[in-house]
């Protein structure tokens, strides 16, 4: 991510902070390393004592950034040649007044999908629920890895909900701002890739974990009554699903993943 900053960067003065979420101490010493290499003297780190998750993170770093313009990143994301300065022009085009989302491919150019916060369930369940519930899937947001948005926009949204770890806190982020008449657009210029590969490494059963408290908290917040116990409800049988696949045998789990593409 930062080789990619540094080498197709913006026109004029900007600051590269970077939060460092209780990594080993050997990892923080090579990251440390590899930043010195680059020398760069606008590059800034930040060691929390504890994986705070990633909203909390950005918080922090709100805090102490000196720009009036802020660019949310993921550590896995990395942009090519012009994308970075066409991505942040639009913006400014744009007056600066809205969230804009980059254009997120994978390695092997795929899009990422818009966001909607129950992705997880599969798009006949999510079909059958939007036909009571229309509004249900329709938070409006792009993915968080790659943000523009300005200093004043994002203390006025009041920042990331820290109450969040990992999962739901951009859908929280962006609903919070679509109520302020703040929308999440996405950019038509700007594209930066993903590297899911790094990501991915995360235990799945972990993933699935995270994925779930995330979305429980998100309906917590922001769903009452029968939507509330709906969703938890099917969000919980497919995560209970998704295990299954994996713990099952090999027949066991051709029937569950019939049954999940099926719905």
């Amino acid at each position: 991510m930062v080789e990619s900053l540094l080498k197709y960067p913006i026109e004029g003065a900007f600051e590269i902070l970077i939060y460092d979420n209780a990594s080993h101490p050997e990892e923080f010493k090579k990251l440390d390393v590899n930043l010195k290499n680059t020398g760069s003297s606008i590059i800034s780190i930040y060691h929390g004592n504890k994986n705070t998750g990633y909203g909390t993170a950005m918080n922090r770093l709100a805090i102490q950034a000196k720009g009036k313009h802020f660019m949310l990143l993921n550590n896995d994301t990395f942009f090519k040649e012009n994308k970075l300065k066409e991505f942040y022009n639009e913006y400014l085009k744009r007056g600066a007044s809205q969230i804009l989302s980059c254009r997120v491919v994978n390695q092997i150019g795929a899009v990422q999908n818009k966001g909607c916060y129950f992705h997880l369930l599969s798009s006949k369940i999510k079909e059958l629920v939007s036909l009571f519930f229309p509004n249900v899937f329709k938070p409006d947001y792009y993915p968080a890895c790659c943000w523009l948005i300005s200093q004043h926009n994002f203390f006025h949204i009041n920042g990331f909900d820290e109450t969040y770890f990992m999962y739901g806190e951009d859908a929280d982020f962006a609903l919070r701002a679509k109520k302020k008449g703040i929308r999440n657009l996405l950019s038509g210029e700007g594209e930066i890739v993903h590297d899911y590969s790094k990501t991915n490494q995360i235990c799945l059963f972990r993933y699935l974990l995270l994925h779930f408290q995330g979305k429980k908290l998100f309906m917590r917040k922001n769903c009452t009554g029968i939507v509330r116990i709906l969703l938890w409800t099917v969000s919980l049988m497919h995560s209970l699903l998704r295990i299954a696949t994996l713990t099952g045998g090999k027949k066991h789990r051709a029937l569950v993943k019939l049954y999940v593409r099926g719905w």
